[in-house]
């Protein structure tokens, strides 16, 4: 709940950091993550626990009605592969804060040049950045571990569900079209978090007033609809992967999610922060960044052994789309 949290937050209120010399703006958003992050953290850990548990008996129960197996949620989705050396995790405090500046300056380009076709200024998102860390929903500082450990949760089960939703295609002939309604189905539960998320923040909002509210409300508009259109495209170009090939591999899925990033780019990147940082940077860390982003004879193999079936790519796309086709996550809190 608390990566999806943070998300909500950053549509809703990245305006006042776009608002120049508005000292009022940036105090009230200022108050509202405090208001926010009070919220938050006055939910027991029992009841956070317990709504985790909800929503993946819910899900079970969408398996139940499609006659297939429940995936199992404590299982490791990448067979393993994802234990050990948290690549990103475990480099120097120095370089990890030098690769996230880098990195949001090159998404916030990305999103500034949609927000401009939509006809909204650009937003600093290095501080908006700034200002969620400082609140304690950043990769660092209090709070970090907890947003850290809910985002890798919720990316482990979100790979779970794919693999036991393409588990239950194959059950019925291997087309992905006849697990369609099972996909709506866990999405539902997805859309059902929407309203807790409100009934939490809005009190918050409530206290953020006059011009500065109304152009948090046309920026979160804005922005939503940027994610949306990006996830449509993706999810396009998943489907076209998807569909050529048996088998995907993890530096075609990067080249096809991350296509706005140049990989080769972000490698040096990483050879820069270390060197800015003074820190030794493991001779392992180079070579694997070598091998994601398509360099070194060692590419083919890795690409090869790292692989999912094209028939969970589909299913990605699929659960994207619904996604990027849901309206109802860009209105405002009722």
């Amino acid at each position: 709940m608390k990566s999806y949290l943070a998300l909500v937050l950053a549509i809703s209120f990245a305006v006042v950091l776009s608002a120049g010399d508005d000292q009022k703006c940036k105090a009230d958003f200022q108050s509202f993550l405090a208001c926010v992050k009070d919220q938050y953290e006055k939910i027991p850990e029992s009841e956070k626990q317990a709504a985790k548990k909800d929503r993946q008996d819910k899900a079970d129960k969408c398996f139940q009605q499609a006659s297939c197996d429940s995936p199992d949620w404590n299982s490791d989705p990448a067979g393993g592969m994802g234990k050990g050396g948290h690549m990103g995790m475990d480099m120097p405090k120095a370089v990890k804060e030098c690769l996230k500046k880098k990195l949001i300056e090159k998404v916030g380009a990305k999103l500034n040049d949609c927000l401009s076709k939509k006809g909204v200024r650009n937003v600093n998102f290095t501080a908006l950045a700034d200002s969620f860390s400082g609140a304690g929903f950043g990769m660092e500082g209090h709070g970090g571990d907890g947003a850290k450990e809910g985002l890798q949760s919720s990316m482990k089960a979100q790979f779970t569900a794919v693999k036991a939703v393409d588990k239950c295609a194959q059950k019925k002939g291997g087309d992905t079209n006849s697990v369609k309604p099972l996909e709506q189905c866990l999405y539902n539960i997805k859309k059902e978090q929407r309203p807790k998320i409100c009934a939490l923040t809005k009190p918050c909002e409530d206290k953020v007033t006059g011009e500065c509210k109304k152009r948090g409300q046309e920026l979160k508009k804005a922005l939503c609809q940027c994610k949306q259109e990006k996830e449509s495209e993706i999810a396009k170009k998943l489907r076209v992967l998807g569909q050529s090939q048996k088998k995907v591999g993890i530096q075609d899925l990067i080249k096809t999610v991350a296509d706005d990033l140049d990989m080769q780019d972000m490698m040096k990147q990483v050879d820069i922060c270390y060197d800015e940082s003074n820190e030794p940077e493991p001779p392992i860390l180079k070579l694997a960044m070598k091998l994601l982003s398509g360099g070194g004879r060692g590419g083919g193999p890795f690409n090869a052994a790292m692989s999912v079936s094209g028939s969970q790519v589909v299913i990605m796309a699929d659960m994207m789309t619904l996604d990027a086709e849901d309206d109802s996550q860009c209105q405002p809190c009722a």
